[in-house]
């Protein structure tokens, strides 16, 4: 991957606005809220790469095509399995 930079990922108790999750592009950092259930999770955290990844993106493709992607990664088993703050989602055969 040429040019790959890190996206730091935190989560937080409370965010602006009541958001789900906010990315910060300039600073390559996503917040996501901490106590949504985990497919809210993981849809919320491919939408915000997105913001970052594909800025070009209007807020509606985003959505679409986060929840799409989510809905694809959670069917083949993908899951949050480690909760000691570096928060690693791994594929989990069921």
């Amino acid at each position: 991957m040429a040019n790959y930079k890190k996206i730091k990922i935190e989560f937080k108790p409370r965010l602006k606005d009541a958001a789900l999750g906010l990315a910060y592009k300039d600073e390559r950092r996503i917040e996501i809220k901490k106590g949504l259930d985990e497919f809210e999770t993981l849809d919320t955290i491919i939408h915000e790469l997105q913001h970052i990844i594909h800025p070009f993106l209007d807020e509606l493709a985003i959505e679409c095509s986060s929840t799409m992607l989510a809905e694809h990664l959670w069917n083949l088993g993908y899951r949050k399995l480690n909760t000691n703050g570096k928060n690693n989602i791994k594929n989990k055969k069921r």
